[in-house]
């Protein structure tokens, strides 16, 4: 049997043609029929009706059916006219309660948006419903315009009372590779953005250091950075060490440097190379006698706790392979 997802998808929708409008409306107001090919249900509606199944959903009687339809149908209809389907989830949205309803509609214009202005996208972020007590979601993967105003848009989230249903993921991030020193700078003078879970989250994975130290912007960015809550900063550090895959990056690692982090930075990044059987060469960065003292500093940390086998013979095959790159044994 053809597992392949795009050759089972085929024949599902080549099945799915032969079948009775009415049927295929009557599967999917059956919330006991769900399953992994609604979506191609739906799609198979709109390809054979067009915008005519809209009008066939929202004239079912049932209010759990016409939810049911309309929310599904929506998802297909962003598939293919992002803004059509904003406008008929605005047309509609006064008749459910539900914050769920229509969040495919709404996710595809947010993500057409990006591509077009800030403007734009704060105009779609007022028209979402605000969420006091549970948190946004992130839409992810998303484009932005070469001339994206980042800013605007972060001014204008930390504005809020509460924040919108759903949110561009990576803004912070996504500036910090454009423009790294403003980034640093507008972040630096808007702590109060870090009290947002989700700006915080974005905050803390982005890295705002150059990969060349003598970059002009590399001073201003530290400075910047120095002057966060040490909380945060702990944070960022933390994330920079995960994110290192065991790697030492010069600009980083001139930032630890500059911020008075390098020891424990360098011990952290090294304890990620645990299960890796030799360093990186980019440790070539690190003097040999401070290598030497780091991993008397890693082997102090991993005697600590009692340990598997697994992960005492890994161990074993990282004392070896750090003996063979840079002549440091048991």
């Amino acid at each position: 049997m053809d597992t392949d997802p795009a050759s089972r998808a085929t024949a599902v929708r080549r099945a799915l043609s032969k079948c009775n409008t009415d049927a295929l409306f009557q599967w999917l107001a059956d919330e006991n029929l769900g399953g992994r090919d609604t979506n191609l249900v739906v799609l198979e509606l709109i390809d054979r009706l067009g915008w005519k199944a809209w009008d066939l959903a929202i004239e079912k009687e049932d209010p759990a059916q016409r939810k049911r339809l309309t929310n599904l149908l929506l998802w297909g209809y962003s598939e293919r006219d992002p803004w059509k389907a904003y406008e008929l989830w605005k047309a509609e949205r006064s008749n459910y309660e539900d914050s769920e309803w229509g969040i495919a509609a709404y996710g595809g214009a947010l993500g057409e948006a990006t591509k077009l202005s800030a403007s734009r996208v704060m105009e779609i972020l007022d028209e979402l419903p605000d969420l006091p007590d549970r948190s946004s979601i992130w839409l992810r993967n998303v484009e932005f315009s070469s001339d994206f105003d980042f800013k605007t848009v972060l001014e204008f989230l930390i504005d809020q009372d509460s924040q919108p249903r759903m949110i561009p993921n990576d803004l912070l991030r996504r500036w910090s590779v454009r423009s790294p020193a403003e980034a640093a700078e507008w972040l630096a003078s808007h702590p109060e953005v870090l009290d947002i879970e989700h700006l915080r989250d974005d905050a803390e994975n982005t890295s705002f250091f150059p990969d060349d130290p003598a970059s002009p912007d590399f001073k201003s960015i530290v400075q910047a950075l120095d002057r966060l809550p040490s909380d945060f900063l702990d944070d960022l550090w933390g994330s920079a060490v995960i994110g290192s895959d065991g790697k030492v990056r010069a600009g980083t690692l001139a930032a630890a440097d500059e911020m008075g982090r390098r020891e424990d930075f360098l011990r952290e990044v090294l304890l990620q190379t645990r299960f890796q059987d030799q360093p990186d060469s980019s440790w070539e960065l690190v003097p040999r006698e401070e290598r030497r003292h780091l991993v008397e500093l890693v082997e102090q940390s991993w005697a600590k706790d009692p340990k598997s086998p697994v992960e005492v013979r890994a161990h074993e095959r990282w004392r070896k392979g750090l003996n063979e790159a840079w002549g440091i044994g048991p």
